[in-house]
């Protein structure tokens, strides 16, 4: 089976994550691309140059793929008739899932999730097929952080946006 995942052309944390998928399945045998919604791009967006991908030129939507979609494409949902459907929900927040009519009872969506607040959205929502796909700090992260020359505070960063009833408890402890 082939895999298309589909991914905007920009340098955050969820585009990372669905490159990363992408070169994993790749690094282990199997056949992933990545489709570039809005504009072509005949090459991989710079920042994701060091993994091991491959461009699909267009969506195919045929029995023979798979199609990752992350939360921001709920839109894309109906139109694909053939392809199996995996939803991947990097965010929970960001999601416009139900925007475009869809629903958790629909067999043909495969929900991937990757923290414990998407499960709990997927349960709550009763969502019939789901399961774990964690994506992975870069090491350039790492190596960058080790190389720089800074003294460590006592200073943790949140997402007040994300999670923030539980956030809020620990700022209280």
């Amino acid at each position: 089976m082939k895999t298309i995942i589909v991914s905007p052309y920009y340098e955050t944390g969820g585009p990372e994550a669905l490159h990363q998928l992408c070169d994993a399945i790749n690094n282990n045998g199997g056949d992933a691309y990545i489709w570039y919604y809005g504009e072509n791009h005949p090459e991989p967006h710079p920042a994701y140059k060091e993994y091991n991908i491959k461009l699909a030129p267009e969506l195919i939507d045929e029995k023979e793929y798979a199609i990752v979609l992350p939360e921001c494409e709920g839109k894309m949902i109906p139109a694909i008739e053939n392809a199996k459907i995996y939803f991947w929900w990097l965010s929970v927040d960001n999601n416009n899932f139900f925007q475009y009519g869809n629903t958790f009872t629909n067999l043909n969506v495969h929900h991937l999730y990757q923290s414990n607040y998407a499960l709990w959205h997927l349960l709550n929502n009763e969502a019939v097929y789901y399961q774990p796909l964690f994506d992975y700090i870069n090491d350039g992260y790492i190596k960058n952080s080790l190389d720089s020359e800074y003294s460590k505070e006592d200073i943790v960063c949140f997402n007040p946006r994300k999670g923030y009833e539980y956030t809020h408890e620990i700022i209280k402890l």
